[in-house]
Formats: structure tokens, sequence, C-alpha cells
């Protein structure tokens, strides 16, 4: 596994969820117009991801996957989260790299 392309992997999700917003609970309009504006952000990161990184995203029954560069990652919190995950399973790599 090329150890650069995963340090870069998980700086570009870094960057990449910095653009998403955060939900607007304030009121049920805000809630649903907020709600909508994270689904589009959110479709851009996994088109960035896909094309950029063959990332595979699957969002069914409350479950998001995600595997890049052969790490696997889930999670019931959205993308976000399992995005989240990835990157720590990925740093985890790279520790184990490192240590070898």
């Amino acid at each position: 596994m090329n150890m650069l392309l995963l340090q870069e992997t998980i700086d570009v999700i870094s960057e990449q969820l910095a653009t998403v917003p955060a939900l607007d609970s304030s009121s049920t309009d805000r809630w649903i117009a907020s709600r909508d504006a994270v689904r589009e952000a959110e479709g851009r990161v996994i088109n960035l991801l896909n094309h950029r990184f063959g990332a595979r995203v699957n969002e069914e029954s409350g479950n998001t996957s995600v595997s890049i560069h052969g790490v696997r990652s889930t999670s019931t919190m959205g993308l976000r989260g399992a995005l989240g995950n990835w990157q720590s399973a990925a740093r985890r790599r790279l520790e184990q790299a490192g240590a070898k």
C-alpha cells in the first residue's frame, strides 16, 4: 500500500468534510434546508473521492460503509461518521507500517 497516497487521502477527506455545512435545528424549515445542503455537499464529497481515489460508498438501512485503498469502515452516523472512522483506520495502518 502506498503510504503517501493513504496520507493524502486522509488529508483530502479532512478538507472535504470541512466543506459540509452543519445542520441547523433552530426551526423545521431551517433544518430541512440545511439537510438538503448537507446532502448536496456530501454528494460532492463522494463524487470527488470516487473519481480521485476509487472510493466505494454504500448507504443503506441506516448504515454507511466506505472503502478506499483496501481500508474499509462503517458507521450508523452517516457519511461523516464513516469517513471519520475510515481516517482512524487509515491512521492505524500508517502507524503499523511505520513500526515495521
